[in-house]
């Protein structure tokens, strides 16, 4: 009898070793499922980038600013018209006072003086880059056209200014009815013109849209 216990005693014995031994590996599939599940969320939160901002990334305000402007290619050549008198391309006040006023080199003072006799109009966009952006808008002043190339940065910031092209007729004095022109070009290699009656101008633009007289 001792003998038929002991054997029942082992057997039991060894049927839950056996049972344990079969339980173990689900359990460590089971571990091992969830920490490659961990391993792979933990490496795509480090592909995620820290921040979604981009080099040539403008602010919407500035944005809203640049829509107004007709996109334009190099090279470019400024042709010369009359006043223009599409309102859609009118400057509004608020906006020439944000953008316009360190091109014309004014204070906001300046500026609002200048609104009793002075227009502004938008033109083109003649260049924009990744780290800059230059337009031409219009300054007409009684009888006067003066279209004026300035750069700005990304962010709407002003960089640098020059009077590109202009239409001037003269209203007074001995030489009234003259007219004179000035015509701008801006080459493929962002080398700019300005060509007047007898002689010309030349500037460069940077790759920071800073521009120096050559």
């Amino acid at each position: 009898m001792k003998n038929i216990r002991n054997i029942i005693i082992i057997s039991l014995l060894l049927v839950g070793f056996a049972c344990g031994s079969e339980e173990e590996p689900k359990d460590e599939t089971s571990e091992n499922s969830n920490t490659e599940t961990i391993s792979e969320n933990t490496e795509q939160d480090s592909n995620t980038p820290e921040t979604t901002e981009n080099i040539g990334e403008t602010n919407a305000e500035f944005e809203a600013f640049l829509s107004n402007f007709d996109k334009a290619k190099l090279p470019y050549k400024q042709s010369l018209s009359e006043k223009e008198n599409s309102e859609s391309k009118l400057v509004s006040q608020e906006i020439a006072i944000k953008y316009l006023t360190a091109a014309e080199d004014y204070t906001t003072a300046d500026m609002l003086d200048a609104f009793e006799y002075t227009d502004y109009y938008f033109v083109s966009i003649p260049i924009r880059t990744a780290k800059f952006v230059a337009v031409v808008y219009i300054r007409y002043e009684m009888t006067s056209n003066y279209y004026v190339l300035a750069t700005y940065n990304n962010q709407g910031e002003y960089i640098a200014s020059v009077d590109f092209a202009n239409y001037q007729l003269i209203g007074a004095g001995p030489e009234a009815g003259h007219e004179y022109f000035t015509n701008g070009e801006i080459s493929a290699s962002m080398e700019v013109s300005i060509i007047y009656e007898e002689t010309s101008e030349k500037f460069q633009i940077s790759e920071t849209g800073e521009i120096t007289q050559k």
